[in-house]
């Protein structure tokens, strides 16, 4: 039987937390799946978890025994080989609520859209698939939403709406629910567009989806909790003192270049200058608070690679009008002397608390 759906699970060391993971998509009450694991050259047992998966699980199993090719490689080739019409990547730490394949499914073919999407939720690192989804009731109190309920209604405001070239703009900055994983993806919509991952690379989600958005005509979105997402200390986003983060800086310089190619770079300008503006002083403060020194040099560097190719930025019409005046005062500050600006930030933050408080 021809899958449906494709799960693509990329893994690299996550042996403590991938049984969940396994188990949680095994246990999809949708059958016509496949779930394709790609070994991205673990050092720990994670590859002898997924051997031993595969062989209780064929023909629904497929393992894949890579090369560290980091996140973005590996998930290019699950693409490759994956048979079903619609994609769902999966991080081999995180797990799904029992229904979400099957209700994804129902939604996106019953709407013919490219694209659907389902809450996040939290869990904390050592929360247990079966604890959550156990049929006692008591999961409700281990979940914690990931979106704000404004990001939730905007997203519920545009659930099977038409994307054109007038309302993209719109649609873009208003839905934040859409992300790698937790997305069930229309598999024409990657392959016909040659949507792949920079591989390699970390933070290859941001020049994904980004990439991946240009070619939504159709969005849903089902307002249930249903992909957890495990808070662990070491993971990508929480590590300190990683030299990685820099390549924020070298994922947005790929899809700018990608989208100049594409065609849709002017077209949706100021889109895209919002989008580096904010990865710019996203990049910043990650370096600020992730690092118990940050880097001079490369501090030094931000503003500059990311804000270069927009000379007008602190004009943008999206920065002007979501983002408080102190705060564009604060970035424009950061822009000219980031170094300086290590040392002023905290003064400036300790502050502001000061003067909320009166």
């Amino acid at each position: 039987m021809k899958p449906q759906v494709s799960i693509i699970v990329p893994v690299y060391n996550t042996e403590k937390y991938l049984q969940d993971c396994i188990d949680s998509l095994m246990n999809q009450t949708m059958q016509e799946i496949e779930i394709i694991f790609i070994n991205d050259g673990s050092t720990d047992h994670c590859l002898r978890i997924l051997q031993i998966n595969e062989k209780m699980h064929k023909p629904k199993i497929k393992l894949i025994d890579s090369e560290n090719l980091k996140q973005g490689g590996a998930r290019n080739k699950g693409l490759r080989i994956a048979q079903g019409d619609y994609i769902l990547f999966v991080d081999s730490d995180d797990f799904l609520a029992p229904t979400v394949c099957e209700k994804m499914f129902r939604k996106i073919t019953a709407q013919d859209a490219d694209v659907c999407c389902i809450n996040f939720c939290r869990v904390a690192e050592d929360t247990e698939y079966k604890a959550v989804y156990s049929g006692g009731g008591v999961y409700e109190n281990l979940l914690m939403p990931y979106h704000t309920l404004k990001e939730v209604s905007d997203s519920q405001k545009w659930d099977a709406a038409v994307i054109t070239e007038s309302n993209f703009d719109k649609f873009r900055l208003e839905v934040a629910n859409i992300h790698v994983c937790g997305s069930l993806w229309k598999r024409e919509l990657i392959v016909d567009n040659a949507i792949w991952f920079p591989e390699r690379l970390k933070f290859e989600d941001n020049y994904w989806v980004n990439l991946a958005e240009c070619y939504i005509k159709k969005f849903v979105f089902i307002d249930e909790m249903g992909y957890c997402y495990r808070q662990v200390p070491g993971s990508t986003v929480h590590a300190r003192n990683k030299i990685y983060y820099w390549d924020r800086v070298t994922v947005l310089h790929l899809l700018w270049e990608d989208l100049k190619k594409r065609g849709y770079f002017e077209r949706h300008y100021a889109v895209w200058e919002y989008i580096g503006i904010m990865d710019c002083f996203e990049t910043y403060f990650t370096f600020m608070h992730k690092f118990d020194k940050p880097p001079a040099k490369l501090i030094k560097n931000i503003p500059k690679e990311c804000l270069d190719g927009f000379p007008g930025w602190r004009k943008n019409p999206y920065y002007r009008t979501s983002v408080a005046k102190a705060r564009r005062f604060k970035y424009y500050l950061i822009s000219r002397m980031p170094v300086i600006m290590l040392y002023i930030h905290p003064i400036l933050e300790r502050l502001t608390k000061t003067l909320r408080m009166y």
